[in-house]
């Protein structure tokens, strides 16, 4: 092969090389410039978790009669974990559903059913609880003062010895607390 020759094949395999290393250009101009953008947004994205609800152990019950072993907040409710008394010579049935009378007295009236088992109930909103002080006569005779508060206030600094007479409503959500107006 001529001299001529094999300069004119080795710079058509150089050109050949350069248009196919150009890709598809066209005229042989660059290739447009591709600008990348990440967006990112300022909220975070997450999933919803399900706010708890408050149930009910006492749905059914009118009244109960216990003390406050635990108070808590469910999901924006205040819950109340109850240790249930007696009142010896009354049956829990009658006391489910008639109540109490609360009166001043001086002995030991109510007895704790059991130490194991608490149930729980749900406050209320506008729940009250009345307290209840004993306000010896002078002739001996008890008498009785009782000033209502908001239960939910109340809550906050219960005393779990205090004796308390529980009123529900139909969902089985305190409505009302009454303190043991005892005298010493």
């Amino acid at each position: 092969m001529p001299h001529s020759r094999r300069v004119a094949a080795a710079l058509l395999g150089a050109t050949a090389l350069a248009a196919a290393l150009s890709g598809c250009g066209g005229a042989g101009g660059a290739s447009p410039r591709t600008t990348v953008t990440v967006t990112t947004s300022s909220q975070p994205t997450h999933t919803a978790t399900p706010t708890p609800t408050a149930t009910s152990d006492v749905k059914g019950r009118h009244f109960d009669l216990g003390t406050v072993t635990d108070v808590a907040t469910v999901g924006g409710v205040t819950v109340i974990e109850l240790d249930r008394w007696t009142l010896p010579g009354t049956s829990d049935t009658d006391i489910a559903r008639n109540g109490i009378e609360v009166v001043p007295h001086r002995d030991v009236r109510y007895t704790n059913q059991n130490t194991e088992k608490t149930y729980t109930a749900p406050v209320a909103d506008g729940a009250i609880v009345v307290v209840n002080r004993c306000v010896p006569g002078t002739g001996g005779e008890l008498g009785l003062e009782s000033t209502p508060q908001s239960a939910t206030t109340w809550l906050k600094n219960a005393d779990s010895r205090d004796v308390l007479v529980v009123t529900y409503d139909d969902q089985g959500r305190v409505t009302r607390l009454d303190t043991d107006p005892r005298c010493a």
